[in-house]
């Protein structure tokens, strides 16, 4: 954190907005937004507040967009996407007022346990998959969807925060210069282009997204995921979702969740693999047993057959004593 930012912390803690949120501590600081927790004097509880950066206060056009934004994102209403709970401000910042999440990120739970079976990974992916498809039927997308917008909350389940904001984004990506973004990784290569993400950025993020629960990696190539334990259907669907080009991946995150899960579908269970088992050692218990009475049988005609030839050898022997 520069000096500047730090200045810029300092001033704002414990500043009220609208007579009602007033900042408390800083939670993350992005290339144009900052995050805060605060308390809702009218309603007594606490809150997180994302307000722009102070300095953008002359980006007349931005803010503008980014209230525009903020109106149309505060109409999501899904269990799974934070929640908005109101839009406020002053003659310095814009702000929007979101329910307080208090959980581990995706990114962090991986780092902490490793990759996870993608038995495992189903029902993040089904939560995620639920929630972008609501969002883009009300004609929303949400443009930087990372491991680090998922929220894993022990009350509440999966949470993603972070939705839309991308025009007001873009707007100053073309007039200021920004520091590299950490997500980049889950960035689709027609917004590193400069466009604005559609239904099919957010397919390549989600690709990127499982590939990182599935890896625990964020930058491995197509070539690179195939040296893993993975269904090779897996693969296949996530090297889909994450095409270069929007035209070649899933025409929606429904379409690659279906994929996945026929992919899992298809691979045996511990049960197939018991029967498969059982059925190999009745087999072999099979072949053991011909084997054995095969050789007890073996055993008896050999035995048999030296009876009757000791029995012919004694007649040769003392037949002539009794001729004699």
């Amino acid at each position: 954190m520069s000096d500047n930012e730090l200045h810029e912390m300092k001033i704002l803690t414990g500043r009220k907005l609208s007579g009602r949120y007033v900042l408390s501590s800083l939670i993350s600081l992005g290339q144009f937004t900052q995050i805060w927790e605060a308390t809702d004097l009218v309603l007594s509880r606490t809150v997180a507040v994302k307000l722009t950066n102070q300095h953008l206060v002359s980006e007349s056009i931005f803010l503008s967009k980014f209230r525009a934004e903020a109106r149309t994102i505060s109409r999501l209403n899904h269990p799974s996407i934070v929640s908005i709970l109101d839009t406020t401000g002053d003659d310095q910042i814009e702000a929007i007022v979101m329910e307080l999440i208090e959980g581990e990120t995706l990114k962090d739970f991986i780092l902490r346990t490793g990759p996870l079976p993608v038995e495992d990974c189903l029902p993040f992916i089904n939560n995620l998959v639920d929630a972008l498809s609501y969002a883009h039927k009300e004609e929303i997308v949400h443009g930087s969807l990372s491991p680090e917008k998922v929220f894993l909350c022990p009350d509440r389940g999966t949470k993603i925060s972070g939705f839309g904001f991308n025009e007001s984004a873009a707007l100053l990506e073309r007039t200021i210069e920004f520091r590299n973004d950490p997500n980049l990784s889950y960035t689709s290569p027609e917004q590193g282009k400069g466009e604005l993400p559609n239904n099919q950025s957010d397919v390549f993020s989600l690709g990127k997204l499982l590939q990182f629960m599935l890896t625990g990696s964020e930058n491995s190539s197509h070539q690179e995921i195939a040296f893993f334990p993975l269904n090779k259907k897996i693969i296949e669907a996530i090297a889909k979702a994450t095409a270069g080009t929007p035209s070649q991946r899933y025409s929606s995150v429904v379409e690659f969740k279906d994929d996945i899960e026929s992919a899992v579908s298809d691979t045996p269970d511990d049960d197939g693999i018991a029967d498969s088992i059982s059925a190999d050692r009745s087999l072999n218990f099979d072949s053991q047993r011909i084997v054995t009475n095969f050789l007890w049988v073996g055993m008896v005609f050999f035995f048999v057959l030296g009876v009757v030839f000791a029995t012919n050898l004694d007649d040769s022997l003392f037949g002539s004593d009794n001729t004699s």
